[in-house]
């Protein structure tokens, strides 16, 4: 029997008494608990401390600034473009994903209003707090389960990771999330050889990163390379690297051609 078909059911094994164990955990010592406490004592820092009150000088420019200019283009139908004080025209100022978000929510409640920033300052909560979980089952997976708790609950009350979802309206908390996700699923993915659509994933969730902060995708060959060393069968998983390179392409590609 091959080193990694004796590996791969320890690793099930270990994976399947770790969910049996946190099942058996009653709810206020469960990572939902610390998820759900993260996320309400920011939403009671947006609502009881106004934080949500962007102030207007300047035309509301500190309402996402360059993002918020760009958000404010799409929702009056002039398009991604503009991101400073003057009509500047088409633009790639910044990545597409979180003005369009923005756009969206000033569509729905007005441009540059009250009811626009707490949604959207409530909406970076969401993934301030999801970043709770992902760090957990990192630190679990490297440091075990006392670890986990206490980066969880680190992360959850904070003062400096809660000032920036509840008081700027920037892709950071979701650009967060997003790469915390890509870390533990190459961690994942080390554990045991992955299938093709594995890596398809891996590349659907890098394309996604790239459209939301385009620093963070210099991450992606270092994660590609540490799992091309930890994989057995190399020249096969050369294939699926491939592929995920590919799918994360594909998902960028739309907005690089709408650049050129």
């Amino acid at each position: 029997m091959q080193e990694e078909d004796r590996v791969g059911p320890k690793i099930i094994t270990a994976e399947s008494s770790r969910l049996q164990q946190s099942r058996r955990q009653p709810f206020h010592r469960s990572i939902l608990f610390i998820v759900l406490i993260a996320f309400l004592l920011r939403l009671a820092v947006i609502t009881v401390g106004h934080t949500y009150r962007i102030t207007p000088r300047r035309d509301h420019f500190q309402f996402g600034w360059e993002m918020g200019r760009i958000a404010r283009s799409i929702a009056e139908g002039q398009g991604f473009s503009s991101p400073t004080d003057l009509p500047t025209g088409p633009s790639a100022w910044a990545p597409p994903l979180y003005p369009y978000i923005l756009a969206g929510l000033f569509k729905l409640f007005g441009v540059y209003s009250a009811l626009a920033a707490w949604v959207i300052l409530t909406f970076n909560s969401i993934f301030a707090a999801l970043t709770c979980l992902t760090l957990f089952r990192i630190a679990e997976r490297i440091y075990g389960p006392a670890v986990a708790r206490a980066t969880a609950w680190t992360w959850a009350v904070f003062p400096y990771a809660i000032y920036w979802p509840v008081r700027v309206v920037w892709e950071t908390s979701l650009t967060t999330f997003l790469l915390s996700l890509a870390l533990l699923l190459t961690l994942r993915m080390a554990d045991q050889a992955p299938r093709l659509r594995m890596w398809i994933l891996f590349g659907l969730l890098w394309g996604v990163i790239a459209l939301t902060n385009t620093a963070i995708v210099s991450m992606l060959p270092f994660c590609v390379l540490w799992l091309l060393y930890r994989l057995p069968r190399r020249a096969k998983q050369l294939v699926g690297a491939a592929v995920c390179v590919l799918t994360a392409a594909l998902v960028v590609s739309p907005w690089l051609v709408r650049n050129y």
